[in-house]
């Protein structure tokens, strides 16, 4: 290749990779603004935590209730599990 045709694609090249002018990570935050976010988020994730395994209670409680009267209302169907029933969740 030409010296010069190599010279001018490293040159267009160059120019569409970002250099140290442009503002990097983070899109400009300063540092407390971004150590807050990422302290709230930490601290978001410690509570949706212990919500997860209540809610996974509940629901856990709530298909027990439902098939209890599935079997009530169809005393033949008892050897059924709760997937066999067509029973759902309602979308809280």
């Amino acid at each position: 290749m030409n010296s010069k045709l190599m010279i001018s694609l490293a040159n267009s090249v160059s120019s569409l990779v970002p250099g140290p002018t442009t503002t990097s990570v983070g899109g400009g935050l300063s540092k407390d603004v971004a150590i807050v976010l990422v302290v709230g988020f930490f601290l978001l994730a410690a509570l949706m935590i212990p919500l997860h395994f209540r809610q996974k209670k509940k629901v856990k409680q709530f298909k027990e209730k439902q098939l209890r009267d599935f079997y009530q209302n169809n005393p033949r169907k008892t050897h059924m599990k709760y997937e066999d029933t067509k029973m759902f969740l309602p979308s809280w």
